[in-house]
């Protein structure tokens, strides 16, 4: 008998679920825009999504199921950018130094995974040889987290290895920091005379540790989605079957110190949109897409799991559309309450009752830790809480700035979190902890807005403000 239980719908975080579950990001993977084809044929390198939206998921299946395709990971998270700062020495400007340094940690990593390609054939072996005896000799192969080699590079005895390291090219032995350009420069042609037989793909994850650090990490990071792209031109001019990708979080990538942003995000990314702009009805978003197709995993006869398995409304509304409210339009959000509804079923099928329960749940135990988790970086941590119990003090969905304001003044907190209360409400709507209500139609009728809805739009602190559905019931609030 079908058993709505037995579906498997996931875990909150990708590398959890490849490792426990490897066939729902195979199989049970939703290529919403065709991105798996785009990757490899096209000029998209940056993927763009906010926490949860399947920028993790999408490298996980990219090595999961592209075949023809080697595809290696590779994190920063916990990146020493103290040592970083190191690579390059002198007193150009750090924006330069800082994409010098990711030219050199980059092509050492492509060049790792060229060597260790067994179908990868080179026409100057000896040229090879050199570096790959170096490189072994000082511990900079093998190559398998950025951290590493950083660590490795900045090291006072690498860079007097390499002053002693001698080749055709004129060398200084005077500079380490000119001797790191110069075996770029090496570098760069070894690896444009490698003839390869399949595509490597080398996917960059792991950005959004950097929201907690200093101005210097979004520098870092800026340099480093530029020096891909100017990478991925060469690769691609010189027939070489290397391409380099970076997943980064819309908030952050917003943030970046870099003139050149709005090109790029025009010409070589790819965001995560899971919710569609102006529609009332957000059923075709790709959310239960994904849903269908992990339960076609279990029940291959069955079309519509939601419509199967749930009731069609909910106190006098669509499910569907109120499930999809209780969420910000993530993949993450959606799959994880239809989770918590799982676990409170007591029969194969779905009951209102089964939905409030877990709908509660959902609330208290993912979405308000995830809209916390959102605040770190924006909000000195040791006041998260405080600024949660500021949000749940009226008790109401709705209200205005100046309904909380005494609130706020009585607790000292904008002296404890360094901002007035404006800010505050700014930032919990760039993290979608809060909405805005607003007025159209002659002021006839209202609408909601947030963040994960519209990336353009941005706080009115004139309007009401909403709080988030998912948060409702873990805020005690009326409705």
């Amino acid at each position: 008998m079908e058993d709505f239980r037995q579906i498997q719908f996931g875990k909150a975080d990708a590398q959890t679920e490849v490792e426990m579950f490897p066939n729902l990001l195979k199989e049970g993977y939703f290529d919403k825009d065709n991105l798996v084809e785009s990757i490899i044929h096209s000029p998209l390198f940056l993927f763009l999504g906010y926490k949860g939206a399947g920028k993790t998921a999408l490298s996980e299946h990219l090595k999961l199921s592209c075949e023809d395709v080697t595809v290696s990971l590779m994190t920063l998270t916990d990146l020493p950018y103290k040592s970083f700062g190191k690579i390059i020495s002198g007193d150009d400007e750090v924006e330069l130094k800082s994409k010098f340094a990711w030219r050199w940690l980059l092509l050492v990593k492509v060049l790792y995974n060229l060597y260790k390609d067994n179908e990868a054939v080179i026409s100057d072996n000896a040229k090879l040889r050199n570096v790959i005896d170096l490189f072994s000799k000082i511990g900079i192969f093998p190559v398998t987290e950025f951290s590493n080699l950083i660590t490795t590079t900045s090291s006072n005895r690498f860079k007097a290895e390499i002053k002693g390291f001698e080749y055709e090219h004129s060398f200084s032995r005077e500079n380490a920091s000119v001797s790191i350009m110069m075996l770029v420069d090496y570098l760069k042609e070894i690896i444009l005379s490698f003839k390869e037989e399949h595509q490597q793909l080398i996917v960059i994850d792991g950005l959004d540790a950097i929201l907690t650090s200093r101005e210097i990490q979004y520098i870092s990071i800026a340099a480093l989605i530029n020096e891909v792209k100017e990478l991925n031109a060469l690769f691609a001019q010189n027939n070489v079957l290397v391409k380099i990708i970076v997943l980064c979080r819309t908030d952050i990538f917003e943030r970046l110190p870099d003139p050149n942003k709005n090109k790029i995000r025009r010409d070589c990314s790819y965001s995560f949109n899971w919710y569609i702009e102006g529609a009332d009805n957000q059923n075709a978003c790709g959310l239960i897409d994904i849903a269908n197709i992990r339960c076609k995993l279990k029940y291959p006869q069955i079309d519509n799991c939601l419509q199967h398995f749930l009731p069609s409304y909910y106190k006098g509304k669509e499910t569907v559309s109120v499930l999809l409210d209780m969420t910000r339009h993530t993949p993450r959000d959606f799959l994880q309450l239809l989770g918590f509804i799982q676990k409170q079923c007591r029969t194969g099928n779905v009951s209102e009752m089964d939905i409030t329960r877990g709908i509660n749940e959902y609330s208290s135990v993912y979405f308000l830790p995830e809209i916390k988790d959102e605040m770190v970086g924006y909000i000195p941590y040791q006041y998260v809480d405080s600024v949660v119990t500021l949000l749940g003090e009226l008790h109401e969905r709705e209200f205005y700035i100046k309904d909380i304001e005494t609130t706020f003044i009585s607790m000292d907190l904008g002296k404890k979190i360094g901002m007035e209360l404006r800010e505050l409400m700014a930032i919990l709507y760039e993290c979608s902890a809060v909405g805005n209500v607003y007025s159209y139609a002659d002021g006839r009728e209202t609408r909601l807005s947030f963040k994960y809805r519209n990336r353009n739009s941005s706080f009115n602190p004139v309007n009401k403000v909403v709080l988030h559905r998912g948060l409702w019931k873990a805020l005690n609030v009326n409705f």
